[in-house]
């Protein structure tokens, strides 16, 4: 949005996929760079099944660059799938361990592909102990590369791995408590706000 007269900019644009909240509800969200020297085009994709009663939801995000010959190496796809309805028996340690991960999902670059898989358990304290598993392979030119450069410094990006999943457990403790306390309406105007923030 532009913030003199709240108009959307040109390089900006949301449309509705779907809309029933029985059945399907989807947003698409385009963003366009047009600079010459480096051009981006971002999308993203929302899915949710359904919003009446929400089972499965599903994240796709893109980003294709264009200028010079570095450019294709800042692009990717982001595609991420969540199953609601194996989530909370997981989460609450009732039913039969899945056979899938709950939450789990790829990210794509033209020299590598990380999968991440993730699956919530009851801990001890009420909280939830959640596992999450990455696993990267190299493409193209860096296939041969990442095994070498993980052997030198896997310990270290293992670190940084779990202490950004730590950073953002705690970040997600401190504001669920405050999420839950809010009324519906409140909580459905703040994550429209979010969803159409510049």
């Amino acid at each position: 949005m532009n913030e003199e007269d709240g108009r959307p900019d040109a390089g900006q644009a949301v449309a509705v996929l779907a809309w029933d909240r029985h059945r399907e509800t989807a947003l698409e969200a385009v963003t366009l760079d047009e600079d010459p020297a480096h051009g981006a085009q971002s999308t993203c994709v929302l899915r949710l099944v359904s919003a009446a009663r929400p089972r499965e939801a599903w994240l796709s995000a893109t980003l294709r660059t264009s200028g010079d010959k570095r450019a294709r190496y800042l692009g990717g796809t982001v595609r991420l799938h969540l199953d609601l309805g194996g989530w909370w028996p997981a989460a609450a340690g009732t039913g039969r361990r899945p056979l899938a991960a709950p939450l789990g999902g790829t990210l794509t670059h033209v020299l590598a592909r990380a999968t991440v898989t993730v699956v919530p358990r009851p801990a001890p304290d009420g909280h939830w102990r959640v596992t999450v598993k990455a696993r990267v392979k190299g493409r193209s030119f860096a296939r041969p590369l990442l095994p070498v450069a993980m052997a030198v410094m896997g310990r270290r990006v293992r670190r940084v791995f779990a202490e950004a999943l730590d950073d953002a457990a705690r970040e997600w403790n401190g504001r669920l408590p405050v999420l839950v306390r809010k009324e519906g309406e409140a909580l459905r105007a703040e994550l429209a706000e979010a969803l159409l923030a510049p």
